[in-house]
């Protein structure tokens, strides 16, 4: 039960029963005895938390701020070097790859992709948005 009487699991199993196939069904059923008590009638789904929903809506501030942090320090690589650190780390929607799988797509040894991936490596601690996206894995 939650904090207006209404036993969570039945809701949720009240609202897969009207969800066929994974259409979204919104929830508007009005909870509550007055419409005072809760400063105006809520619906139902108000109190149920979307499990589909990739982002916590508490990070969701911070996610952005990272993605907005991580693109800047990525902008001081040049396209290939931005290339081999998105293949490499599975950043951008690339696949996570090997040196050797980066150095056949893009014409040179893996040596020379290691020699490239650590000079990147080096420009983007150089840049005054490494810190801030440091910390964020740190918190």
């Amino acid at each position: 039960m939650n904090a207006v009487g209404i036993d969570v699991s039945k809701g949720k199993s009240m609202v897969a029963i009207m969800r066929p196939l994974g259409e979204v069904v919104t929830a508007p059923f009005e909870v509550g005895h007055t419409a005072t008590e809760l400063n105006g009638l809520a619906r139902l789904m108000d109190f149920i938390a979307d499990e589909t929903s990739e982002t916590d809506p508490d990070n969701a501030c911070q996610l952005k701020e990272f993605r907005f942090q991580f693109e800047k320090m990525m902008s001081v690589l040049g396209e290939r070097e931005r290339k081999i650190i998105n293949m490499r780390y599975g950043f951008a929607g690339e696949k996570k790859s090997t040196f050797a799988e980066i150095g056949r797509e893009l014409g040179v040894t893996r040596e020379r992709v290691r020699q490239l991936e650590a000079k990147a490596i080096l420009k983007l601690r150089k840049t005054e948005y490494y810190q801030s996206v440091q910390n964020f894995f740190e918190t």
